[in-house]
This record gives structure tokens, C-alpha cells and sequence, in this order.
């Protein structure tokens, strides 16, 4: 299960990243503008290929090697590295090495905040 903060709550990432058997999402969290997510791969996973339509992606290298295939075009990132995924492209991300790590950035989707659950409604004690 993924670990989640407030926005305004500091996070050691490394730290996160110490903790044996992390789940894909390793950590995540969002504010009513921003999600971002610490995607944790091992060596050969693989995030299929797919195509978000809805907003642009940010990505950022913490730790390991990985390969992103976007739109066709190959790129190879690691620490440090950043890469701007706009909407509409077709992306596939691989793990090169033991542990491959990043985060991933991105405008808060509409659809994916959570809606007002309807109140329910009291029988009329008057019929």
C-alpha cells in the first residue's frame, strides 16, 4: 500500500526507498492542484505501454537506471535526470537495472477526485 503525506509534510524518499518490498507506488501525494507519485520498479518491469490524454507528466530519475520509450522516441534516464511527457504521447517506462525509481508529476485530474456521495434519502413518516 502506498504511503501517503499531506503536501506540506517532508518526505526522505531514500528513505522510502530502504523499505523492503515497496509496492509499485511507493509513495504518493496531492494537493487540489498536484499528484505526484514514487514509482519503484525492479530490474525488467515494465509500466505498458499507454496514453494519457488528460494532462502533461513530469518525471524525475532518483535512483537507477530506466528506459522510457515516448512516442517512439527512445530515452535512457537516471539519477537526476528529468524528462516533460506531454498529453497525448504514448509512453512504455522499463527498469534497466536491480531497482529503478522516480517520480512522477502531474496537474491533478477532475476524474479522479472523489465524488460527493449522494445523502440518502428519508422515507416520509407522514404517508
Amino acid at each position: 500500500m502506498s504511503s501517503e503525506t499531506t503536501p506540506t509534510t517532508p518526505v526522505s524518499l531514500a528513505e522510502i526507498l530502504s523499505r523492503p518490498d515497496q509496492p509499485r507506488i511507493a509513495w504518493s501525494t496531492a494537493s487540489r492542484d498536484l499528484n505526484a507519485n514514487l514509482v519503484a520498479l525492479s530490474e525488467g518491469e515494465l509500466i505498458p505501454a499507454h496514453r494519457n490524454d488528460a494532462v502533461d507528466v513530469f518525471i524525475v530519475c532518483i535512483f537507477g537506471t530506466g528506459e522510457l520509450l515516448v512516442d517512439g522516441n527512445l530515452h535512457i534516464i537516471g539519477p537526476t535526470s528529468a524528462l516533460l511527457i506531454p498529453r497525448g504521447a504514448e509512453r512504455r517506462i522499463r527498469a534497466l537495472t536491480r531497482r529503478f525509481a522516480y517520480v512522477s508529476c502531474h496537474r491533478r485530474r477532475a476524474e479522479l477526485w472523489p465524488e460527493p456521495r449522494p445523502q440518502a434519502v428519508e422515507p416520509d413518516q407522514h404517508d
